[in-house]
């Protein structure tokens, strides 16, 4: 039988995956917005997946729900030019999140900004 409270949980449950997810790791900084000092400090982290809304990273504890974050994910790309130490170029992505979701896994992220990318020099480290 088909209750209130069922239909809220699936209807929340399609919300939260209104996009296709894919499994990526990439190393993640989070800072406070500056609309938002609930967070005082960065917390360095990782991506578990990314969406076109959002992205999930792995935390024991962090930000709770509500709170907005600057999302700073970056990881290697091949390159066709490698510099003379054969470092390859690293993709910066950037975004302003807030945060939906805490499990026992991470947190989930809604972007409210749309996600900037930026190649950044061959010679730049995560």
């Amino acid at each position: 039988m088909t209750t209130p409270t069922n239909r809220t949980q699936a209807a929340n449950e399609q919300t939260r995956r209104r996009s296709q997810r894919f499994p990526l790791e990439m190393a993640t900084i989070l800072t406070p917005h500056e609309s938002d000092t609930s967070l005082e400090t960065f917390i360095a982290t990782q991506t578990r997946n990314i969406s076109a809304n959002g992205v999930f990273v792995s935390l024991y504890f962090g930000p709770r729900v509500g709170t907005r974050v600057n999302i700073e994910m970056k990881t290697p790309i091949e390159s066709p030019r490698l510099d003379r130490r054969n470092v390859p170029s690293w993709l910066r992505i950037n975004a302003v999140g807030r945060v939906v979701r805490q499990t026992t896994e991470g947190i989930a992220i809604d972007f409210e900004t749309k996600p900037t990318l930026e190649r950044l020099g061959d010679a730049v480290t995560a």
